[in-house]
């Protein structure tokens, strides 16, 4: 018999329901009654540090197909060894077959050239906090319609300045990898 789950404290019910309402809200803008879903068949990943990695873990284990793209093959080189640490620690635990771990990396994809990105439908930024770093990545990825995420909102903001002519394809997000 599974053990029972505790009842959620005050202030877990307050944080769920605020995120009903939230949730609720956003559902009644006039765009969301209209909005057409993007697909979401391949992403993109710039940056292959601890962020990028977890990232990458993150959509690998969703079943999506990543494209990691790093500054050089040492750099790449280290970000396949994040990934793989990630799965090597579920396959020890018993969460994930030898075979599983091959068949969620060659889902994987590395490359030093942004050309890699060109079929990708999503791209995400996971380079150090750097503006000019930040500026020379989306400067690269100077095209349309790909949907670019960008970590904090200040990022969103300052990109967007920076970056006009594709205002409406970057968003903000708070890529958080859970334990």
């Amino acid at each position: 018999m599974p053990a029972e789950t505790p009842a959620p404290s005050p202030a877990e019910q307050a944080a769920l329901a605020h995120l009903q309402r939230a949730e609720a809200a956003v559902m009644d803008t006039p765009e969301a009654r209209v909005a057409q879903p993007r697909p979401l068949n391949k992403v993109g990943v710039v940056g292959g540090g601890t962020m990028g990695a977890g990232i990458a873990v993150a959509l690998l284990s969703a079943g999506l197909p990543v494209v990691m793209v790093e500054r050089d093959e040492a750099a790449l080189t280290l970000g396949r060894a994040r990934i793989e640490k990630v799965y090597d620690g579920h396959v020890a635990k018993g969460r994930l077959t030898p075979e599983g771990k091959t068949e969620v990396l060659a889902r994987w994809q590395g490359a030093v050239s942004y050309a890699a990105l060109a079929d990708v439908d999503l791209v995400i930024e996971a380079v150090f906090e750097d503006m000019a770093v930040k500026h020379a990545v989306f400067a690269e990825l100077d095209r349309d319609p790909v949907l670019h995420s960008a970590h904090p909102r200040w990022l969103q903001k300052a990109l967007k300045a920076h970056w006009p002519q594709h205002w409406q394809a970057i968003c903000a997000a708070n890529n958080a990898h859970p334990p």
